[in-house]
């Protein structure tokens, strides 16, 4: 829930939950009906294929897959200008928003602090992956095993629609202020931790996550999974962990 929030928040165009649910009780079936007739009026197609098969076997379904639209007059394609383009908010240096969202399917809490840093370029993607890897472990020890403030804590990547930053997850039972407190006293202390560190630690770190970056999926999911976030982004960087 935490996720689909905070991109609900920093997303230019993404609905929520509550928002899509409100609309249902309106749908009628010839609201549906309209809605196939304009679905394939003009649309295009991404598609992903690959394992046991050719480049050129690719093309040949994909021509095959369009025939069949064409022949029964069922679409035209979009033009480019007609994409949409996903963007996400870049937030003002300095600000501080703090925004609640409820559920009453659960019984704990949880907070979530999103630090956005900077747009994203290969260059900022491996500070950030570098700079993720140096504090994950010690905010799980200070937060989980010291501390002891809820089960799940996390420190990872948040990262969508060209922007990027440092997202920060504790689910607890505490009040929700004392756990957002004891955050900003760990973040207060990351710049001491890391100026402190020596250059041997520092590289250990830096090592881990190239070896991290370089690790080779072990699904076949996995790795479909790594193409289409560049194919549905449309940024295509299928080495992006090596570079």
């Amino acid at each position: 829930m935490n996720d689909s929030g905070l991109l609900y928040l920093t997303a230019e165009c993404c609905w929520h939950d509550d928002e899509l649910l409100s609309c249902l009780d309106d749908i009628k079936p010839q609201d549906i009906e309209v809605f196939i007739r304009q679905m394939f009026a003009y649309f295009y197609v991404d598609s992903l294929m690959y394992g046991n098969l050719t480049e050129n076997q690719s093309i040949e379904y994909m021509i095959m897959f369009q025939q069949k639209f064409h022949q029964n007059h069922l679409f035209q394609p979009i033009y480019p200008s007609m994409w949409f383009n996903h963007r996400q908010l870049m937030l003002p240096e300095g600000c501080n928003y703090a925004y609640t969202m409820l559920n009453d399917g659960h019984c704990t809490e949880a907070i979530t602090i999103y630090l956005q840093c900077f747009q994203q370029t290969l260059e900022n993607n491996a500070l950030i992956d570098v700079f993720a890897q140096l504090i994950s472990e010690p905010c799980f020890e200070q937060l989980r095993t010291k501390e002891q403030l809820g089960y799940i804590v996390s420190a990872k990547i948040f990262s969508a629609y060209g922007a990027q930053g440092l997202q920060i997850t504790v689910q607890s039972t505490f009040g929700l202020d004392h756990v957002n407190r004891r955050i900003e006293r760990f973040l207060d202390s990351i710049r001491d931790y890391i100026e402190q560190m020596s250059e041997e630690d520092f590289q250990k770190q830096r090592e881990g996550q190239i070896m991290k970056n370089m690790e080779i999926p072990k699904r076949m999911t996995s790795q479909g999974n790594t193409f289409w976030f560049e194919i549905s982004r449309h940024e295509f960087c299928f080495d992006r962990r090596e570079i």
